[in-house]
């Protein structure tokens, strides 16, 4: 068996969250790798759904999420992480993974923080604050 492998170079390209999503998805081939994650959100939005579909574009077939989610609801990142931890149990990460989803939330609001010259506590998350940075 042949291994796959992934190879990102965010200093020349970059992808939304649901495109890397759903490239991993598709390279994996288990459209519903992420249901669980995704019923363990129901419990901050009830409004949430996630979908995984086949979609053709210019000869290429490929997976893309549909996600629907209440856009008023916004996290600041103390909560975020608590529903990232909470998450995690829920799904049964292990101690390895727990640590890894942790690292790259950090990394993601040490990157807002720089990019709006606030502390890391006084952020007002956009994209990044809804539940769907969870997935």
């Amino acid at each position: 068996m042949s291994k796959k492998q992934v190879l990102i170079d965010v200093a020349t390209a970059g992808a939304s969250g649901d495109m890397f999503l759903s490239a991993l998805i598709d390279l994996i081939g288990e459209d519903d790798a992420l249901l669980p994650v995704a019923a363990s959100l129901l419990i901050y939005d009830p409004s949430f759904r996630l979908a995984v579909v086949s979609q053709s574009h210019s000869g290429h077939t490929g997976r893309h999420l549909q996600i629907t989610r209440n856009p008023a609801i916004r996290l600041n990142p103390d909560s975020m992480m608590e529903v990232l931890m909470a998450v995690a149990e829920e799904v049964e990460l292990t101690p390895r993974a727990k640590n890894l989803a942790k690292d790259a939330l950090e990394i993601i609001f040490q990157a807002e923080s720089r990019a709006h010259n606030k502390p890391i506590s006084e952020l007002h998350l956009h994209e990044t604050g809804s539940i769907d940075t969870i997935l």
